[in-house]
């Protein structure tokens, strides 16, 4: 049965290119930002983890400006 299923899924792939090229693309393209996510808060997540009490750190950010404005 299995087998059946896949015949008929190949058969409509080579039938319909230009539908089948739209829809890998739009997967790879959201497995990709998905990737690209999960690592973008894996990093940011991971700051001073090594500590004991790494859940009672905070950062402080300081932006110095310059006598222009800049």
């Amino acid at each position: 049965m299995l087998k059946n299923y896949l015949k008929i899924a190949f058969r409509n792939l080579k039938k319909d290119k230009g539908y089948t090229f739209i829809n890998l693309a739009g997967l790879s393209v959201g497995l990709g930002v998905c990737l690209i996510i999960a690592l973008f808060i894996q990093f940011h997540l991971g700051f001073d983890q090594f500590h004991e009490k790494s859940d009672q750190i905070y950062r402080i950010g300081k932006e110095v400006k310059g006598p222009e404005g800049i």
